[in-house]
């Protein structure tokens, strides 16, 4: 829904932002505005109905926020996102056949941080840190569908520390309230809202 703001310097019309859930990944572009979300919804005392990546960013991984008004009933769609909700661009790595996501608040590129492999570590690289090819590897990532039905998404980060297995962004709701990356299968999927 479109609106108007008005403050001391007059008024300014507030153009509506939508995101629909990605029910295809193939159709996925370059250029292409996303919020990253959980499929599940919960009810917790921080997160009630679905989690977003936020813009607020920890030592080893992402705060998780609810901007549930936002959602659609049917979660088939997100409503004009408060600011704090990143937003990220669909980038094409020089990595063949993975992607990167610029994000909106920063102009970094979100990563599987090249740490340690017994810790889940999601943050940022900039462009200039992705010059090292092995940061651009922590920040490229493949994406799959993991549920046809749910329209759940895989991303794997190419991380190149030995023996890691901790390189799926993953959300993490309940003792904690974050995105993260973890094992294969371990903690709730993620799934795609793309700009309208």
């Amino acid at each position: 829904i479109s609106s108007f703001s008005i403050d001391m310097t007059g008024a300014t019309f507030n153009e509506a932002k939508n995101y629909k859930l990605v029910t295809n990944i193939s159709t996925l572009a370059e250029g292409d505005e996303l919020i990253i979300a959980s499929v599940k919804t919960y009810s917790t005392d921080n997160i009630t109905g679905h989690s977003v990546l936020s813009t607020q960013v920890n030592t080893n991984n992402i705060t998780a926020t609810c901007c549930e008004d936002c959602f659609a009933a049917d979660g088939s769609s997100i409503y004009n996102p408060p600011t704090n909700v990143e937003i990220f661009t669909l980038e094409t790595s020089s990595l063949e056949g993975t992607w990167c996501f610029k994000a909106a608040s920063s102009g970094n590129y979100l990563a599987r941080l090249n740490k340690t492999v017994k810790s889940n570590y999601a943050g940022y690289y900039s462009a200039e840190e992705m010059e090292t090819e092995d940061l651009l590897k922590s920040a490229s990532w493949n994406v799959s569908e993991e549920n046809e039905e749910t329209h759940a998404v895989t991303m794997k980060s190419n991380c190149p520390l030995k023996d890691l297995t901790r390189v799926y962004l993953r959300t993490n709701i309940g003792t904690s309230y974050i995105f993260s990356c973890y094992p294969s299968g371990s903690q709730d999927p993620i799934c795609f809202y793309r700009a309208e």
